[in-house]
């Protein structure tokens, strides 16, 4: 789903250079429409102090001119000065940029709709005893999940074995290895998945956890506009939160992910959510996979039954290599021990790997929120391809998102870095941001 990204804008220059800073903006805007094709979009100017000056609502790009008026009027009206972005200098240089913004209502697409077809696993009996589970998806991924025999132990399994079983790799880092090391003392034995898979043929946006950051509410550490591939892992713990009536019309979820901050399709992630019918019914916490923008989430690893509850800790953690060209998902409840963990190479359609950034990030596709109080993310790590070293979210330049700003339904803000730069809070509001 499209819609318009909201910056922080600041004084930078005298009123008279108002005008041609006001057309700049207008060009952004309309480019972002042509990108995008937003219905609507509604621009938050604030000072430098952070205090709200102004709304424009603009309910169609009819006109530069349109746009440019409403922007000059604007700029003459608060007689300080013309604006600009703030986050275009902050872009290039180590910093902290804060982003706002919410999705659309009303926005058509060709693949609003979309029907769920049932996929019949291959199953192989591995020398050990391990098993191996594939299923071939309709938009070409193909999603493979082994499972050890019984009594594996990942903390004593040699780096083969862990990778055999797409189990995350022993870290060097000794803060990164601590993380590692709880996961993988809590793991027990598993069975594999069982039986057909129910997957979505097209992306269902009020379903799809791939909406292109700008409902996002969390933090992308490295540059958003960026083409390098920064980035090839990400990981994180999380606590799962009470959530009241969690439904398909106000459905959430929480994940990592790699990219998808610089173009819309290339980004993939893994996560937990609650209220997509697509992958299961009720409102529990369920876990997924996601290449967006062109495939609709998964049923994480074929385990369609696999449900969290209240107050259990969740490991997380997701690779991508582009040699072999796939992703490696694995996520663990640390609360029973259960793991489960597969690789899937990317479908097609024109997805393309961009590890950009690396993303902690809580949702609401549908555009309203389901009241979830807060969320904690601890351990918030990524690897750096360039080195193979894991880096703390916080020591990264870094994006903060805040989903659902000008909703008068919900807004869900993220409450700071904490000072170890691994730890952030996402917060529920039943308002808005400002």
């Amino acid at each position: 789903m499209s819609c318009m990204q909201i910056v922080r804008y600041a004084r930078r220059k005298p009123l008279w250079t108002g005008v041609g800073d006001s057309l700049y903006v207008a060009i952004a805007v309309l480019r972002h429409f042509r990108e995008h094709r937003a219905a609507g979009v509604r621009l938050v100017f604030k000072s430098s102090r952070g205090q709200a000056q102004r709304f424009v609502s603009i309910r169609r790009a009819v006109s530069a001119l349109a746009v440019a008026v409403a922007l000059i009027a604007f700029s003459s009206w608060s007689g300080s000065g013309a604006l600009r972005p703030a986050a275009t200098a902050a872009r290039s240089a180590p910093g902290h940029v804060r982003v706002v913004g919410f999705s659309t209502a009303g926005v058509s697409s060709a693949a609003s709709t979309g029907s769920l077809v049932t996929v019949r696993p291959t199953v192989t009996r591995l020398r050990g005893g391990g098993v191996e589970t594939t299923y071939q998806l309709p938009d070409g991924q193909t999603m493979t999940t082994t499972t050890p025999s019984a009594g594996f132990n990942p903390l004593t399994a040699s780096a083969a074995q862990l990778r055999q079983y797409g189990f995350p790799s022993r870290p060097a880092n000794p803060s990164a290895l601590r993380g590692w090391t709880t996961a993988m003392a809590a793991y027990r034995s598993d069975v594999p998945p069982v039986g057909p898979l129910r997957v979505a043929t097209s992306v269902r946006p009020s379903e799809s956890y791939a909406t292109y950051y700008t409902n996002w509410a969390g933090y992308s550490a490295g540059n958003i506009n960026g083409t390098a591939n920064t980035y090839v892992a990400v990981k994180a713990d999380l606590t799962i939160p009470s959530t009241t009536s969690c439904s398909n019309s106000n459905g959430l979820g929480f994940w990592i992910g790699l990219g998808g901050t610089n173009g819309a399709d290339n980004l993939v992630q893994q996560g937990v959510e609650c209220g997509n019918t697509a992958l299961g019914s009720g409102s529990a916490y369920r876990a997924f996979t996601e290449f967006a923008n062109t495939a609709a989430p998964v049923v994480f690893c074929g385990y369609a039954s696999w449900t969290f509850a209240v107050g259990h800790v969740i490991y997380q953690n997701m690779s991508f290599e582009a040699s072999p060209k796939k992703a490696f998902f694995y996520i663990e409840d640390e609360s029973t021990g259960v793991a489960h963990s597969c690789s899937s190479s990317p479908p097609g359609g024109g997805w393309s790997f961009r590890g950009n950034t690396a993303d902690w990030v809580g949702e609401a596709p549908s555009e309203v929120a389901a009241n979830f109080g807060s969320i904690g993310f601890t351990n918030t790590y990524a690897e750096v391809g360039s080195t193979s070293s894991w880096v703390t979210m916080g020591s990264q330049s870094t994006t903060e998102w805040i989903s659902g700003l000008d909703s008068s339904v919900y807004c869900i803000s993220p409450q700071g870095i904490g000072s170890g730069k691994t730890t952030f809070t996402d917060k529920w509001h039943e308002s808005d941001c400002l």
